[in-house]
């Protein structure tokens, strides 16, 4: 049995410390000798048919691996497990490990869940690299035995429309500016799948109507001053719009009011702090004003401390 047990140690390395009985039976482990390495707690169950090392601890990682392992590619890593993996706002540290797929599929138990997803279409899924050790070659002698690099998960955008209804609105502006500015989706990505998912009975459809009415802003001063103007009953303007001459770009600007010359501009002190980002700002502004454009600028203290001041200006303008 040692070039069985040689084998065993080489798989678990592979992939992080998790075997199942399919690959043990390709490698020549009987049922009765599987059973005798479970006895004897040199394999331990981590779901059906899915077994760890006993020498490898206990983790989310590989709590997430087994779950795809026993699911076998009949469903895809989800909810707050996806959004760790995509390291959204506020999941880094997500112990949950859920997996969605269409039909109901059998219980893992434990602390894998399996969601029955609606409308999980081909387009609300992708792979991700195992973090950690997914970009590891797998040894030669270990190659037919299906050990897994990739993990399938929702998209970044069906995993915020997923989590959507369990998020307080707040906590979901915020994810989805992180998605948004990490470029992992886009309000444009976002509103095209909603809209194609509004009549399937997805949960968290209209809490998303409420986030995005102010989505494709980059950060939370920004998503306030809308805040700010929807409350005064002044016009939306139109978002990080693109000024350009010819083929070269001028600025993108936070805001521009459709039919005006106005363009809104709120900062914080990040990006805004050295002379040389103070000059990069002086240099851009000028080009904007050259150009015919009024630009208004406020910051955080402005947005935050003293609304009264910015619709006032804004009314003024």
């Amino acid at each position: 049995m040692g070039t069985e047990l040689d084998n065993l140690h080489r798989l678990s390395e592979a992939q992080g410390g998790l075997a199942t009985a399919k690959q043990l039976a390709l490698l020549g482990f009987t049922p009765k000798q599987i059973d005798g390495l479970r006895d004897r707690r040199r394999l331990l169950s981590v779901a059906p048919g899915v077994f760890r090392s006993a020498g490898v601890p206990a983790s989310w990682l590989n709590q997430v691996v087994a779950g795809a392992l026993f699911l076998d590619g009949r469903a895809v890593t989800s909810g707050a497990t996806a959004a760790r993996l995509f390291v959204f706002h506020g999941f880094e540290r997500s112990g949950m490990v859920e997996f969605s797929c269409e039909r109901t599929s059998r219980g893992i138990g434990g602390q894998i869940t399996v969601h029955s997803a609606r409308q999980l279409d081909a387009i609300d899924r992708t792979t991700c690299q195992i973090p950690d050790w997914g970009n590891e070659p797998v040894p030669p002698e270990l190659e037919g035995l299906g050990i897994v690099r990739t993990l399938g998960i929702t998209t970044p955008c069906r995993t915020i429309i997923d989590l959507a209804h369990r998020m307080p609105v707040p906590a979901l502006a915020r994810l989805v500016d992180s998605a948004i500015s990490m470029r992992l989706t886009s309000f444009e990505v976002l509103i095209e799948r909603l809209e194609s998912l509004r009549d399937s009975g997805v949960r968290g459809v209209r809490r998303m109507d409420q986030v995005l009415v102010d989505a494709g802003v980059e950060s939370w001063l920004e998503r306030k001053f809308l805040e700010l103007l929807r409350e005064a009953g002044l016009p939306r303007p139109q978002c990080q719009v693109i000024f350009r001459d010819g083929s070269r770009t001028v600025a993108r600007v936070d805001f521009l009011f459709a039919g005006t010359n106005v363009v809104v501009e709120v900062s914080g002190r990040r990006g805004h702090v050295t002379d040389a980002e103070r000059q990069k700002d002086a240099r851009r502004r000028n080009e904007l004003q050259r150009a015919g454009m009024q630009v208004i600028e406020f910051v955080t203290v402005d947005v935050v401390r003293d609304p009264a001041y910015v619709v006032r200006t804004i009314r003024a303008a």
